[in-house]
């Protein structure tokens, strides 16, 4: 599959070299003959269609490649989160380690969207789009902290007063 493409560039070259060499030895021997319309419109749209191809091909490559960043920054979250938890022996702060670093994710993206929104390019950009970044990954942090602490107080509460126990062992000090 990858020859395909050099042999139809080198099948162009080799037309390109043909006809600009013919056109002079024709011309040196005193004949006439000029290329046709067709023919230099079909070798036109040859170039086009390679160029198009190289380009699709460099496309696909890039959104590979951001594939790829975004599953090894995925990969890369989890398992910090869950090693935090396995070292604290304790579930709930890998959870909260995960929240902060999705906040932190997201405060990235946001500072990125915010700098390249500002008018003013150069250091006002840069300063605007680092603080909504913070300001936007703190925030989103701390949210989601709040919001997974509350979910598991109700879930304690709704569980000892159903069950008559807690759901969670806690460690004799």
């Amino acid at each position: 599959m990858r020859s395909f493409p050099l042999a139809l560039v080198a099948v162009i070259i080799v037309l390109l070299a043909r006809v600009a060499l013919g056109a002079d030895a024709n011309v040196a021997a005193g004949e006439s003959e000029e290329i046709g319309p067709l023919v230099g419109l079909g070798l036109i749209s040859i170039l086009v269609l390679v160029g198009l191809f190289v380009v699709a091909m460099g496309v696909a490559l890039a959104v590979l490649l951001c594939i790829a960043v975004g599953v090894l920054l995925f990969v890369g979250i989890l398992s910090t989160s869950v090693a935090v938890g396995i070292v604290r022996r304790n579930p709930a702060a890998g959870v909260r380690v995960l929240f902060i670093q999705a906040g932190a994710v997201a405060g990235a993206v946001c500072g990125t969207v915010v700098a390249w929104l500002v008018p003013g390019k150069g250091s006002e950009a840069l300063l605007a789009g680092a603080v909504a970044g913070l300001v936007c990954g703190g925030t989103l942090g701390d949210l989601l902290n709040r919001a997974c602490g509350r979910a598991a107080s109700r879930f304690t509460a709704w569980y000892e007063a159903r069950y008559g126990n807690s759901p969670v062992e806690t460690p004799a000090a």
